[in-house]
């Protein structure tokens, strides 16, 4: 979707949420401000009429006081037929001046007590006649000259509602008695007050929105009603709460309509309501909320439509601008160099744009250095490797040339890292690579980044050496022609790195192990030349180090059985499937156990029972030789835990270590803690080690050695007798045990010459406190020659293979001595 449309699709969504937002708002602030003036407006006029009821109810009374208690009015009825001669005008005169100052008063009236009219002041003068039979208020009048009477009361000779008051004009007779019964009516004073204000409302003003208008009183239900009928304004009146004591408001709902009613106390029982209906309130809301929203409307499209010309002047333009500025940038960097540049902002972003065009350019030539560069020796590395062989085997196959892969491995590198340190090692690699490099003739090259460089600098006379990280690297020869040439070349890189490397004031050797791939003899793919010179680099380390093989197919099923062996030993620890057996230690001279040889044993449901000769190196070149040895231990203190609680019984148990082991050191800081939380001391365990582990590293063996015996520790030197058997191995290093090797007693009772020998080193290892054990004891001669010899300790099947723990523990429910 282009800029433009997306930006009409966003204004379009913003102007409507704003409208509808504001909309919303206007519609609630408007509900809440009409409901509310509706209801002030009702109050307001409920108050305005509540009052002039009021008002005028108190102002008669006050003002036929005023009549009664003048003496014009005694005077002319107390005479008898002469007042229409000497009174009847002066009397008149005096209602008169009432009604003209009071226009509201309809009409005057003086009656006889017998109800017949005798001065009446009004618009429209009639005869006298007779007050109305039964008419209440006139009768309580001339029975109570004491009070005003009044009330609503129709009479069709006046439109609209009027009050009508009766008062009792009484002179006192003095003949009669008591003051209580003296008074005598002479008369009854009638006003009858117009109260037609209560339905004209002006139409101008705002309570002409008041809809009716009515009076109640609880005695007499509705007494007066005005826009509605005397049903309608009893059912609004009979509302629960509508008769409360003080003025309240409240909603009724009446025939379907909803009516707003204000009610209010007048004099006495009276109260005032005034109704309002909510249709019309609300269709007069409804129109301005109309007028409101169209008026929103217009505006928001209106100021959408400026807001959309101003940002596609100052923003899509611009940017469609700059965006052309950036294709040219990234598809045409010469033509955007000449590019006219903008004016303002997009002016500078364009010089921003080529400016940083030039340093990504630059920067992306230094990653991929980078990238393809070891950051420690400054040699390609294997992403460079993989790319280079891949440019060269393509070659070669146009070619039909063919090419080496020399995969090297340095011996020893990770024991002279762990002793001396990183520092050390880095140092070491750099050396390394300088011995390396000068394999190549000065006129070889290292890598080219670029792909036709590396096609048109790399001809069939150039090697290429690689660091792949750690201590690997690997040399491709182009073109090689025949294996020897290929040969050649790794044995000119065992002839560099044979002298001595000397690093940081330290002196030390290192050898290497090389694996040697053809392509396309062996692979054509890059993956599998790489995998192939690792296989034959890993059997040329198999078989002695410091040498080269060439990959063959039968390395390829070694590789895939070693596989195979990784995942078995891997799949044996993640499952606690290893079997730790225990195989006794014969004291000859009681016949009584002296101690055990704790033993790893592993068994393959496809393969059978394998040897550790097998499975050792292999946890040791994986790096799981750690977690068997410590399985072992763990296994170990938990059986001497068990001798200790059945039979009070503490042997020592010796444990196997590879040169690896001794020379980092590490698997001995968690036995170390391992006894710690069994609780158990550290002379229970005696720790074999082979000669050959000794020529790995001899200082950094002599110097764990050392700290192991100070630890409380302690040591053998196991298979005496086999491979390099250096009798200085026994004044160099300090062991407390010589273990002598099967294969050295094997045909020793017909061998009088080694009997001598081996008489010699018992000799030898007594001075130098070491207990003496043979190995591998199988037959009653070979026992007897030991016997012989003096020697008095002896393992071997002739007294006891490997047991599991229970079957061990079961040696000591035997005899004390062990029978064979």
């Amino acid at each position: 979707m282009k800029l433009r449309a997306r930006l009409i699709i966003t204004l379009v969504v913003a102007t409507f949420t704003c409208f509808l937002s504001l909309a919303t708002a206007l519609y609630v602030e408007l509900t809440a401000f009409w409901e509310g003036r509706s209801r002030h407006l009702l109050d307001e006029s409920a108050s305005l009429a509540a009052a002039n009821v009021n008002g005028s109810v108190e102002h008669t009374l006050a003002n036929m006081r005023l009549l009664v208690s003048e003496d014009v009015l005694d005077r002319y009825l107390s005479m008898g037929e002469e007042r229409y001669t000497l009174m009847y005008d002066l009397s008149a005169k005096a209602l008169s001046r009432y009604a003209t100052l009071f226009p509201e008063y309809l009409e005057i009236v003086l009656l006889l007590p017998d109800g017949v009219e005798d001065i009446r002041i009004a618009d429209d003068i009639r005869s006298p006649e007779a007050e109305p039979a039964g008419e209440s208020l006139f009768q309580q009048a001339l029975q109570d000259p004491y009070n005003t009477y009044y009330d609503f009361i129709n009479q069709e000779r006046f439109d609209g509602p009027h009050l009508t008051f009766y008062r009792a004009l009484y002179t006192i007779d003095r003949s009669l008695g008591a003051y209580e019964n003296n008074k005598v009516v002479k008369g009854v004073l009638k006003f009858t007050v117009d109260m037609n204000w209560l339905m004209r409302h002006d139409p101008g003003s705002d309570a002409a929105e008041v809809d009716a208008t009515f009076i109640a009183s609880r005695g007499r239900g509705v007494i007066y009603a005005s826009g509605l009928s005397q049903t309608q304004a009893r059912g609004l009146s009979n509302i629960p709460g509508a008769g409360v004591d003080g003025p309240s408001q409240y909603m009724a709902r009446m025939m379907g309509e909803d009516y707003l009613v204000d009610s209010r106390p007048l004099l006495g029982d009276w109260r005032l309501y005034n109704a309002m209906p909510f249709s019309e309130a609300r269709s007069e809301f409804h129109r301005l909320l109309f007028t409101a929203i169209v008026v929103l409307v217009v505006v928001f499209v209106l100021l959408g439509w400026f807001i959309y010309v101003q940002m596609d002047r100052m923003i899509v333009r611009p940017v469609k601008e700059l965006a052309k500025a950036t294709y040219h940038i990234l598809h045409a960097p010469d033509k955007a160099k000449s590019l006219r540049l903008q004016s303002g902002e997009i002016g500078r972003l364009q010089q921003a744009f080529l400016e940083m065009e030039g340093q990504i350019r630059q920067y992306t030539r230094e990653l991929k250095t980078q990238a393809y560069t070891d950051s420690l020796t400054g040699l390609p590395n294997r992403h460079a490797m993989a790319h280079m062989l891949a440019l060269l085997m393509r070659r070669n196959e146009e070619r039909d040339q063919s090419l080496a892969l020399l995969f090297i491995d340095l011996d020893g590198f990770k024991q002279i890292n762990d002793v001396y340190g990183h520092q050390v090692g880095d140092s070491l690699l750099t050396a390394v690579t300088g011995r390396l490099s000068s394999v190549l003739r000065p006129s070889d090259v290292i890598y080219q980044i670029s792909e036709e460089e590396a096609l048109e600098d790399t001809d069939e006379e150039r090697n290429i050496l690689f660091r792949l990280g750690g201590d690997e690297f690997t040399i491709i020869v182009p073109n090689i022609g025949a294996r020897k040439n290929a040969a050649a070349v790794a044995q000119r890189v065992l002839d560099q790195l044979r002298p001595p490397f000397k690093v940081e004031g330290q002196e030390t050797f290192i050898g290497a192990s090389i694996g040697i791939a053809m392509c396309p003899d062996d692979a054509d793919s890059v993956n599998d030349l790489i995998k192939y010179a690792d296989t034959a680099m890993y059997s040329a380390k198999a078989h002695g180090k410091m040498r080269f093989e060439f990959f063959s197919p039968q390395l390829e099923h070694s590789e895939q059985a070693r596989l195979a062996m990784d995942n078995l030993i891997s799949k044996a620890l993640d499952k606690d499937e290893f079997t730790i057996c225990f195989q006794p230690i014969i004291d000859l001279r009681t016949r009584h156990l002296s101690g055990f040889e704790a033993l790893a044993r592993l068994y393959s449901e496809q393969y059978g029972w394998i040897s550790p000769l097998d499975f050792v190196p292999a946890a040791e070149k994986r790096g799981m030789i750690d977690h068997i040895t410590l399985l072992v231990a763990s296994h170990a203190c938990a059986f001497v835990k068990s001798l200790e609680a059945k039979y009070q019984l503490q042997p020592s148990v010796s444990l196997n270590i590879t040169a690896g082991q001794l020379v980092t050191g590490e698997v001995f800081n968690k036995i170390n803690q391992l006894l710690v939380d069994s609780g158990m001391s550290r002379n229970i365990f005696e720790f074999e080690v082979t000669e050959s582990a000794l020529f790995e590293d001899r200082k950094g063996c002599a110097m764990t050695l050392d700290k192991l015996r100070n630890q409380g520790f302690r040591v053998s030197l196991d298979n005496f007798g086999v491979g390099y058997s250096s009798l200085s191995h026994l004044k160099k290093f300090s062991f407390n045990t010589l273990k002598i090797d099967r294969s050295f007693l094997r045909d020793l009772h017909d061998d009088e010459a080694g009997q001598a020998i081996l008489s010699s080193i018992i000799a030898m290892a007594r001075k130098m406190d070491m207990a003496v054990v043979a190995e591998g004891i199988e037959t009653i001669q070979q026992l007897e020659v030991v016997e012989s010899l003096g020697i008095h300790l002896a393992q071997g099947y002739l007294f006891s293979p490997p047991l599991p723990a229970e079957a061990a523990l079961a040696l000591y429910e035997q005899d004390s001595a062990i029978r064979y």
